[in-house]
């Protein structure tokens, strides 16, 4: 591969803080991602710990985000962590660890708190901790053979999956999971126990069953490609309080299928991490900007022209962002991520963005928005600045309010995804590919507009590659320049034609090229590179 700058290790190599009853893999704010010692596999139950009192343990100086080196690990601040982690776990007048075991999944979470404690030497400060259970997640899980029927795939095709591959993944409980690591607030790398071989898993949940339901839908029914996320290897489920009452499936052939929902699955693990680390670590040779080019233009081509719904229309994919790209062990490009849950702005046209604004993203916070049910002006509550004071003055004309405010949402969508559909209600039973969310453009664009859509966010990674920048999500709502200033580092190697079309590629939506005509460029780009080297090898 490239050669190194300073880098993140992998997750395996990564010391993370521990102390023997919990370790810790990051936080965000004030959530603490950590696992007791007591139980191996993952609920995804996050730690909530109270402002005073990370202020008290010192929690500035422990880097927010998931832990991918190990270079502060030991510090007395994790050490403080753990020791608070250890004393809210250990507390005698509380059975935690027999409450934890049965918390139900990915919908709880545990609040630290201080309390006073009077003892021989009067009253003192201790702390004191709080499992608040959340079942909506499980309420809107589907067993096995319930998304077997939803999804075709039923009784009568079992030899046809056997034979060709297609259909459900096989089954695991999710108590033979063993948690090995945490890469994301859904996902966890982790073993299998009682397997000899130790191979590691990335294991994918959601917050919402019917987006988990779709994600899964989509890669066991997407035709395979060598540059996308494999078919799962497994899917996960987890005794419920309705599945202890009800063990069997009426749903089943003669009710002899147990009922645990799916809460997750298992997918190949790839060592090499996302593209945006990648590049943010090493430096990176023309033989592999000319490599991930055409593997990247051929996943997107593959789910465009292979992978389309029943309806008859293209495949679309709109999440495309450096983050979503990983590396496998052999250094080629895998696409992951098909929540169909969009991209950032930074990644997204022109034509995305009116649509999303079409859809009422601004009219509805310019009246009525305030406590007093009038429109909001200088310093009052509004539903676009929020959580901070309305910042537009109130003697502002209509149009001038509208303009302002766009701005001030246009900042907020560029820290955040794009798409930000109202939150799927995680209650609601999950009933197949007809319920499956839509989101603005995509669900009703034509089959060329989408296209045109991947083209730009294909533009906008490539730009990424040939630049040696690692992500776009910093560089604000218009992040590149125009004509010639466009390409500066790239200019130096990369050939006049692949500028050219990559250029094109970030034009309005009818200047720019097909996926296919992209395709053929860089496999001519690559192909003149491997011939190249060839010559030189004679």
């Amino acid at each position: 591969m490239g050669t190194i700058i300073p880098t993140n290790l992998p997750p395996m190599e990564v010391e993370y803080p521990t102390n023997g009853q919990w370790t810790i893999y990051g936080r965000n704010g004030p959530n603490i991602y950590a696992q007791p010692h007591f139980i191996s596999y993952p609920l995804f139950v996050t730690i909530f710990v109270q402002g005073d009192i990370l202020v008290h343990i010192g929690i500035d100086a422990i880097p927010n985000g998931f832990i991918r080196n190990s270079l502060h690990t030991k510090s007395r601040y994790y050490q403080r962590l753990l020791k608070l982690l250890t004393n809210i776990s250990q507390d005698k007048g509380y059975p935690f660890e027999q409450e934890y075991k049965t918390i139900p999944f990915n919908d709880s979470h545990i609040s630290v708190r201080w309390s006073w404690e009077k003892g021989a030497g009067g009253i003192g400060k201790g702390v004191e901790s709080d499992i608040y259970w959340g079942s909506k997640f499980e309420d809107g899980t589907r067993s096995v053979i319930v998304l077997r029927n939803l999804w075709g795939f039923g009784r009568e095709d079992c030899r046809k999956e056997l034979e060709t591959g297609i259909g459900m993944p096989a089954v695991i409980p999710l108590t033979k999971l063993q948690l090995r690591a945490w890469l994301h607030d859904t996902v966890v790398l982790v073993s299998i126990s009682g397997r000899d071989d130790n191979t590691l898993y990335a294991f994918k949940t959601n917050q919402s069953p019917q987006v988990l339901y779709q994600e899964l839908h989509t890669l066991l029914s997407m035709p395979p490609h060598p540059n996308i996320l494999e078919r799962p290897c497994y899917l996960i489920t987890k005794q419920t309080a309705h599945s202890i009452q009800h063990p069997l499936d009426p749903a089943s052939l003669y009710c002899l299928e147990p009922t645990e929902p799916v809460v997750g699955f298992l997918t190949p693990y790839y060592s090499g991490g996302s593209l945006k680390n990648y590049v943010n670590n090493y430096e990176i040779t023309l033989k592999q900007k000319a490599r991930w080019a055409l593997q990247l233009t051929s996943a997107l081509l593959h789910i465009y022209e292979y992978s389309g719904g029943s309806d008859g229309k293209c495949g679309r994919y709109s999440a495309l962002k450096m983050d979503n790209i990983v590396l496998d062990a052999a250094g080629n490009l895998r696409l992951i991520d098909f929540e169909s849950a969009g991209t950032w702005v930074q990644y997204t046209p022109i034509e995305v963005m009116t649509a999303v604004r079409a859809k009422g993203r601004i009219s509805r916070f310019m009246s009525g928005s305030s406590d007093t049910g009038t429109t909001p002006g200088l310093g009052e509550k509004c539903k676009v600045c929020s959580p901070h004071p309305c910042s537009v003055p109130k003697d502002m004309t209509g149009q001038e309010r509208q303009a302002a405010h766009e701005k001030v949402l246009d900042y907020k969508l560029s820290q955040t995804s794009i798409i930000s559909p109202s939150k799927p209600n995680s209650g609601a039973q999950y009933t197949g590919p007809p319920g499956h969310k839509k989101i603005p453009f995509w669900g009703d664009a034509s089959d060329a507009e989408c296209g045109a859509a991947m083209t730009w966010m294909l533009g906008c990674c490539l730009w990424c590659i040939f630049e040696d920048v690692p992500c776009l999500s910093g560089m604000g709502n218009y992040w590149f320049p125009v004509g010639n200033m466009l390409w500066k580092k790239a200019r130096q190697s990369v050939p006049v034609a692949v500028l050219k079309i990559v250029g094109k590629a970030l034009q309005t939506k009818a200047d720019r090229p097909t996926l296919r005509e992209i395709y053929e460029v860089m496999k001519s780009w690559e192909g003149a590179l491997i011939l190249k080297q060839v010559e030189n090898e004679e």
